[in-house]
């Protein structure tokens, strides 16, 4: 019996709705326990998701995009009630942060139910009486509130003494709201900004310094990937199968470059494919062969009939 194919994406829009159809409305909300704190204070946010199915519910947290779900700074509590209700409720311990932005609760429900709500939140200063944030005008350093900073003419030389990040910890993280030293590939950091001043092409993840997707490491520095074949070393060359020798991208013994994919593929695969193409060259050589005789043959018969008569 013939079985008609149904495309994906319909297949999963149809579940979908079934499962909509099946479950009854669900309901995701997130809210704020203050919509403006200080720093300092510890803040809470919640994610209720009401649903006639809920015991696989997975919420991810996000600040700024990154996912603070278990992160040392935060506390995540779930509850799951006995009307399909699931909590999940984030505490930021005594934030360090000073800015508004975004707080991003992801709901996974199943496969094919996913919903992202988010919420603003603004963090703002409890500075002693005169105490000076970094970049703000100051007279002397004892106006500087944070740690590590210092008043100091900027770098340009012009303009009012302004708090400054200090020689040893030169790195203002706007995210930390603190000054921070400088790390390199491989280090322990908090802010990209400490990778990003020695290296722009690293970045902070999990919470040490690596290079960016498109980066390479080359002698302790993120070198970008070259789009052609040259290189230093191995790790510069974009096909995991390739190696560099002598400054150029080749491929590893047992592969060759396919110009169609531009990858260095299987020798064996290649070897079986050409030999496929040796086959089936020879099978239509042979046919062809076959054909011009036969043809040869009619002709030379029909001129055979022509001289006898």
């Amino acid at each position: 019996m013939y079985a008609p194919v149904v495309p994906r994406a319909v297949y999963l829009v149809v579940l979908a709705a079934i499962g909509a159809l099946c479950d009854g409305e669900t309901e995701v909300h997130i809210s704020a326990q203050e919509d403006v704190v200080h720093v300092g204070d510890d803040v809470s946010f919640v994610c209720t998701v009401r649903a006639s199915d809920a015991s696989k519910t997975v919420v991810s947290w996000f600040m700024y995009d990154q996912d603070v779900t278990a992160e040392p700074f935060t506390i995540v509590r779930t509850s799951h009630s006995a009307d399909n209700t699931y909590s999940s409720t984030l505490t930021i311990k005594a934030a360090q942060f000073n800015y508004t932005s975004m707080v991003r609760c992801k709901v996974r429900l199943d496969e094919d139910r996913v919903f992202h709500l988010s919420t603003p939140m603004t963090i703002t200063p409890r500075l002693d009486g005169g105490k000076k944030l970094v970049g703000e005008p100051c007279a002397s350093s004892a106006e500087c509130e944070l740690e590590h900073s210092t008043c100091k003419a900027p770098a340009d030389g012009g303009g009012a003494t302004v708090c400054q990040c200090d020689q040893a910890h030169p790195v203002y993280s706007s995210l930390e709201m603190r000054c921070l030293e400088l790390a390199k590939l491989e280090q322990p950091c908090v802010d990209s900004a400490q990778c990003a001043g020695a290296d722009n092409g690293s970045q902070c993840e999990e919470h040490v310094c690596r290079c960016r997707t498109g980066f390479s490491t080359e002698s302790g520095q993120c070198v970008a990937k070259p789009d052609a074949s040259t290189c230093q070393s191995t790790s510069a060359c974009l096909d995991g199968n390739a190696e560099c020798i002598e400054g150029r991208c080749v491929c590893k013994a047992g592969y060759v470059f396919h110009p169609g994919s531009r990858k260095c593929e299987d020798s064996g695969d290649q070897e079986f494919q050409l030999a496929i193409i040796g086959v089936s060259t020879v099978a239509v050589l042979v046919v062809l062969s076959g054909v011009t005789a036969a043809c040869y043959m009619f002709n030379k018969r029909k001129e055979a009939t022509a001289t006898r008569y």
